[in-house]
């Protein structure tokens, strides 16, 4: 099976990379589709050419809240030991907001 096309035909491609059925796999089934649910939310949520996971500080201003958005394009580079790196400009995607300081 050179390119699998389906679910099963991707976790039967799974089990024999692990050394199915020469050594026996322990898993059930619905957990190799859970697993394999976990993969393709990693890899929609991360899938752009290579993206690098990084976390911006931005904090919240009564402009931000007036406009219902940020510009992204006001964040600096990312903190560093260089101070280089991303650039709010170079956000594709945000996956999580959190909140510091007082609540």
């Amino acid at each position: 099976m050179a390119t699998p096309n389906s679910r099963e035909s991707i976790i039967e491609y799974a089990f024999k990379r692990l050394g199915s059925p020469v050594i026996e796999i322990n898993v059930d089934w619905t957990q190799a589709e859970d697993r394999l649910d976990d993969a393709l939310d990693f890899f929609r949520e991360r899938h752009f050419d290579g993206v690098e996971r990084v976390f911006f500080a931005h904090q919240i201003t009564q402009e931000d809240v007036d406009q219902q958005y940020i510009s992204t394009s006001d964040i600096g580079p990312v903190n560093g030991p260089s101070g280089d790196g991303p650039s709010g400009s170079d956000i594709l995607s945000v996956i999580k907001v959190f909140q510091f300081g007082q609540f």
